[in-house]
């Protein structure tokens, strides 16, 4: 009888404990514990299951196609992708400002230019988030400092008078960039969803991300020179 108890406690506690799952997490490219199991949602990618410390840990390669799968741009994240993808609407119509105003000498075609590969930066930005790239978080915050940076070098270059701009509403647009940007640069840093979306185990930063910034400064540096 007492046998008999003992084994019926046994298995209740097994399957208490069967109830505790380890979760693989994209975020951090480690194990999570959650108390309740949900049931899996139908055409849903579902992670692997660990068993406990007494068995192997299943090998889990990050990819773009598995972040895809499974993480989705939503809350705050995508509140940054729409600003950013409305910011790129209105570089265009800046960089075609800028061409009309350097066509008439009234600014340096650096400055053109400058503009010309922040539009690259910031399609890229968007571009990279949706496809999962490695570089998505490091070219956003390289795209959110240019702008700054732009906002900055325009008012630094006198840029206003020339375009007869009111000087304290220039320097009101230098300062609301600063917080703005300044905003969206810790937002990038901090959010977990940023983490989750492009986990910080697998971010990459290559060649072509260090000469893209190296270039912004240059061009930057140059057309202040000029200016």
């Amino acid at each position: 009888m007492e046998e008999e108890l003992e084994k019926q406690n046994l298995e209740a506690q097994e399957e208490e404990e069967a109830t505790e799952v380890d979760w693989w997490s994209p975020k951090d490219g480690c194990f999570e514990r959650i108390e309740e199991v949900k049931q899996p949602v139908p055409g849903a990618v579902q992670p692997p299951k660990w068993n406990g410390p007494e068995s192997s840990k299943p090998f889990v390669e990050i990819t773009a196609d598995y972040l895809k799968k499974s993480t989705k741009i939503k809350d705050w994240l995508l509140v940054f992708i729409v600003l950013i993808s409305v910011g790129l609407f209105f570089n265009i119509i800046n960089l075609m400002d800028l061409a009309t105003w350097a066509s008439k000498h009234l600014v340096p075609w650096m400055s053109a230019i400058y503009i010309a590969i922040v539009v690259f930066v910031n399609g890229y930005s968007i571009y990279a988030f949706r496809e999962r790239k490695p570089d998505a978080v490091f070219m956003s915050k390289t795209y959110v400092a240019s702008i700054f940076g732009n906002n900055l070098l325009f008012y630094l270059l006198d840029g206003s008078n020339k375009l007869g701009v009111v000087g304290h509403n220039a320097g009101g647009i230098v300062i609301a960039s600063l917080v703005y940007n300044a905003g969206l640069f810790l937002f990038l840093c901090l959010s977990d969803q940023v983490s989750l979306v492009i986990p910080e185990s697998y971010r990459k930063v290559s060649t072509f991300n260090y000469a893209v910034v190296a270039l912004l400064v240059v061009v930057a540096c140059v057309t202040y020179l000029v200016g």
